[in-house]
């Protein structure tokens, strides 16, 4: 009784989590993902929330303080909730770009028209590259005898802040990627 009158929540989900996830599912139903916009004008409470839960995952795996559990990690996946927006919206221009090379080919992008967001897109991936190589083409245009220096410096660049990690790159390169 004395936790039931300081409010201790005695529901593993809250009803208002519960109330969130219900939207989040109505989102995904119209767009086919949980890719909601941090500033959604149709319900912009439910793009803080949604990255909220992703802010809370972290902490989740992390081994912080978070008030996301097991249960409520299970309730989004089933959902195919992207914890990482970011991984999510590169993964959805790298198929675009595979759709257009398959129709079209490798060296057909126009820079206006339809595929301008994509065309920017690919104009990025190629500055990421070079910031990544110090301005070269190719990882093997390093020198050999300078082979630590060059493997420091891909190290430190081989990260997903970086924009541009191995994973992505060797995608890329699977569809003929012109560097």
């Amino acid at each position: 009784k004395m936790l039931g009158r300081v409010g201790f929540e005695w529901n593993a989900v809250p009803e208002d989590w519960i109330a969130r996830y219900e939207e989040l599912k109505d989102y995904m139903q119209a767009h086919g993902d949980c890719l909601v916009p941090q500033q959604y004008s149709l319900n912009p409470s439910l793009g803080v929330w949604v990255n909220h839960q992703r802010t809370q995952y972290k902490l989740f795996r992390d081994g912080k303080n978070s008030y996301l559990t097991t249960e409520r990690i299970r309730m989004l996946e089933r959902l195919n909730f992207e914890w990482s927006a970011v991984n999510a919206k590169w993964m959805a221009r790298f198929v675009e770009l595979g759709k257009h090379v398959r129709e079209h080919g490798i060296g057909t992008l126009p820079a206006k028209g339809d595929n301008r967001g994509l065309w920017q897109w690919v104009k990025y991936q190629r500055k990421l590259y070079r910031n990544k190589y110090g301005g070269k083409k190719k990882p093997s245009d390093y020198q050999e005898e300078d082979s630590s220096a060059s493997k420091q410096q891909t190290h430190n660049h081989d990260t997903p802040a970086h924009g541009l990690t191995l994973e992505r790159e060797q995608l890329l390169d699977l569809l003929g990627f012109p560097w």
